[in-house]
């Protein structure tokens, strides 16, 4: 895998195989890969939807990250969402929201990916632990003997 300053553990070059792009999803557990080109600007982003796609659509696990990127154009899979590296956390919020994504890569001055940040950095989950769940509504009849 090509490392590309401290983002490296997500990004990829174009030349990978669905292989080494489930491998590096499956390490980096971030839900995302970034497809980068050799100077790390942003070409596209690959997640599990996008390789089960692949795969249902005939690709074998020898096709590239650029086979993928291909297939999403082709489909109009819109481009990743981005944001300037530094964007304030609920700008960031607002992004996530409304494009519905979980992950957003922040760029620098020149369009290289400098990191990536994902929801679960923005709104920890400090909740106390589910402990019980209660059911209510009706009379309560089919869950009377409970």
């Amino acid at each position: 895998m090509s490392v590309r300053s401290s983002v490296g553990q997500y990004c990829l070059d174009p030349g990978h195989t669905i292989r080494q792009v489930m491998d590096c999803l499956n390490q980096n557990q971030r839900g995302i890969v970034l497809i980068t080109d050799d100077q790390g600007r942003l070409l596209g982003a690959v997640n599990d939807g996008d390789l089960r796609r692949a795969l249902l659509a005939g690709m074998d696990l020898t096709a590239t990250a650029r086979d993928i990127l291909e297939m999403k154009r082709a489909t109009g899979k819109p481009a990743p969402v981005t944001a300037p590296l530094g964007s304030e956390s609920a700008h960031l919020l607002r992004l996530m929201q409304k494009h519905m994504v979980r992950q957003i890569p922040l760029l620098d001055e020149q369009d290289r990916v400098a990191d990536l940040v994902n929801l679960s950095e923005l709104v920890p989950d400090d909740g106390e632990p589910l402990q019980a769940v209660i059911m209510a509504g009706g009379k309560g009849t089919r869950l009377a003997p409970l």
